[in-house]
């Protein structure tokens, strides 16, 4: 089996593909062969002894990109060639190659799958032309494939409306922490007595995670609670327009000091800041399953999310909602978790409990290497 993630470069895909391989890895499924073909930010958070498996091969560059991506395609279909699989799992679908193999891809892009009116309008007019063309241009690609993995029932039916498939070609397998998460736990046990909020926003520089909110969140909560001091972490590129957009925002508004900006993290950075973290934030308009929802779960922190559909299926009762346009409701949130220790310890409960209706990590690779056995059953090189 070829297993092909050297379209994940950002955001949850990461982790996801970095639990799938190092459970693959070791998989004592003694009939299938694996080849791993990885992105650099994979390839640097395996441990050494991964680093240095003969069947892994790292990819500097995403064979996404037009122009310089033309190498790495190649050496993935020169691969291809050489392993002759008899299919190929792409955990970040489209993989913008010419496989002669059957593929099976990943597929978890809300942009095409469902975009929303709410998520439109996160993006700047002159943005938009852009965001539409990109979005074609993956559909194009993602028509490719012969089988799709996704994570809900709603995503399901966006794929199979969007690129006019059976549903039968549709697999849903519901995401899952990395098992170092449950491994980490939560190192605090409510919220400290000292007079500092961290509020943790991992979330990638994507428009529709909607982290413009964030700079006016801090307004609202610098006038409703002057006395404590609120930090917000964020995990965004150093250098990128968006950055550069919160830290004026910021600056306007004279929160600068209230945004703490940590740049792009490894898997055990998370961790790091979530166990520093006293609340999770994610004011997001756009997802099919967000990572950040269960990984908050299983380090036992309380979440504040978007009151809408996406985030309900995923969190029910063990989030706190607030409307996504409002950074006024947002600000209340958070203040409602800090004055209140019996709603803390009410929504990590309520996250373990929700947390229970997830595959296990280790099961839910298993599901997914027992599906695409099933399917290399009927298709040879």
């Amino acid at each position: 089996m070829f297993v092909n993630a050297t379209t994940l470069v950002v955001g949850g895909g990461i982790q996801v593909g970095i639990s799938f391989i190092e459970y693959a890895s070791r998989s004592d499924s003694g009939d299938v062969d694996f080849l791993f073909t990885v992105s650099r930010p994979i390839y640097d958070s395996f441990p050494t002894e991964l680093q240095n498996d003969s069947r892994v091969h790292l990819f500097d560059v995403s064979p996404a990109r037009i122009l310089r991506g033309h190498k790495s395609r190649s050496v993935l279909k020169q691969l291809e060639r050489e392993f002759r699989p008899d299919l190929i799992y792409t955990l970040g679908l489209p993989s913008y190659t010419r496989f002669r193999s059957p593929e099976v891809g990943r597929y978890t892009n809300p942009w095409e799958i469902f975009p929303t009116p709410l998520a439109w309008s996160s993006i700047p007019i002159h943005e938009r032309i852009t965001v539409f063309v990109k979005c074609q241009y993956r559909l194009f690609w993602a028509r490719r494939a012969s089988f799709f993995e996704t994570q809900t029932e709603a995503a399901k039916s966006g794929i199979a409306r969007r690129l006019n498939i059976p549903t039968s070609r549709i697999k849903v397998v519901p995401n899952a922490p990395n098992p170092i998460f449950f491994a980490a736990g939560n190192t605090a046990d409510g919220m400290p007595p000292s007079n500092q909020v961290n509020i943790f926003c991992l979330a990638a520089a994507y428009r529709h995670k909607n982290l413009g909110i964030i700079p006016e969140v801090a307004d609202c909560l610098k006038r409703l609670c002057p006395d404590k001091k609120f930090n917000f972490i964020i995990t965004l590129p150093q250098r990128c327009r968006l950055t550069d957009e919160i830290l004026e925002k910021s600056r306007r508004l004279g929160v600068s000091e209230m945004i703490n900006n940590v740049g792009t993290l490894k898997l055990t950075e998370c961790i790091h800041w979530y166990q520093k973290s006293d609340i999770i934030l994610l004011p997001t308009l756009l997802e099919v399953f967000s990572a950040t929802y269960v990984e908050a779960m299983a380090m036992q922190k309380p979440i504040i999310t978007s009151d809408l559909d996406f985030a309900r299926s995923v969190c029910g009762d063990a989030a706190l909602y607030y409307d996504p346009q409002s950074a006024q409701a947002a600000a209340e949130a958070v203040m409602a978790i800090v004055s209140d220790g019996h709603l803390q310890a009410e929504l990590v409960e309520r996250g373990r409990i929700q947390l229970k209706t997830f595959p296990e990590p280790e099961r839910k690779h298993q599901m997914i290497i027992e599906w695409l056995g099933e399917l290399a059953q009927g298709h040879r090189y």
